[in-house]
């Protein structure tokens, strides 16, 4: 799941919005690290992991996330982790697409993108032994 939003966000490609203020290969902006912070279960499992990779939570946190894949994927994770319904199963696109569609709250939705950006994560999912 988290491949496919990375490349449907990024494909992987910058890790700041071109026109815009959102990061990382996952391009999530303030508001949905803000969000993570305050949420009552996500709060203490975003706080511990910047802990444990040496991550100020401070007012450079934002900047740090840009170029730190690993608390970005935490970051990322955690977007999703408040969310009452089970990841859906890999190939499952359509349900997938949904799930990111409710968690994420993109501004511009593709479908066609979608599609390739998820493709390419199963594929690449698939491929790990």
């Amino acid at each position: 799941m988290l491949v496919a939003i990375a490349m449907q966000e990024s494909a992987l490609i910058t890790r700041q919005q071109i026109s815009g203020s959102a990061i990382s290969p996952y391009q999530f902006e303030q508001i949905g690290i803000d969000n993570v912070f305050t949420h009552a279960d996500t709060g203490q499992l975003v706080t511990s992991a910047a802990k444990e990779l040496a991550i100020p939570v401070d007012e450079n946190f934002y900047d740090a996330v840009k170029w730190n894949d690993a608390m970005a994927t935490v970051i990322a994770r955690l977007i999703l982790w408040p969310d009452p319904a089970m990841l859906p199963a890999l190939g499952k696109e359509v349900d997938a697409r949904s799930y990111y569609e409710r968690t994420w709250r993109p501004g511009i939705k593709s479908s066609i993108r979608w599609t390739t950006s998820y493709g390419a994560a199963v594929a690449c999912v698939r491929s790990v032994p």
